[in-house]
């Protein structure tokens, strides 16, 4: 998941950007979304992520791992 080719595992502690429709924007804005990794689906590349007591999907592309469990 993500940019750096890293394997994460479910329970990795991650970090999220938040989704825009203008590339520029969306490569500017900063990882400010921490969170826990729910589910990786690998075939439509997007990960489910707990963040403060939800859940949200987000493009791969846009977690980062901070630490596998």
């Amino acid at each position: 998941v993500g940019d750096e080719g890293v394997l994460m595992k479910v329970g990795a502690l991650v970090r999220c950007r938040e989704f825009s429709q203008f590339p520029k924007v969306r490569e500017e804005a900063p990882f400010s979304i921490q969170g826990v990794l729910v589910e990786y689906n690998k075939l439509m590349k997007t990960a489910t992520v707990l963040v403060d007591g939800q859940t949200r999907k987000f493009r791969a592309h846009d977690v980062q791992l901070v630490k596998n469990p």
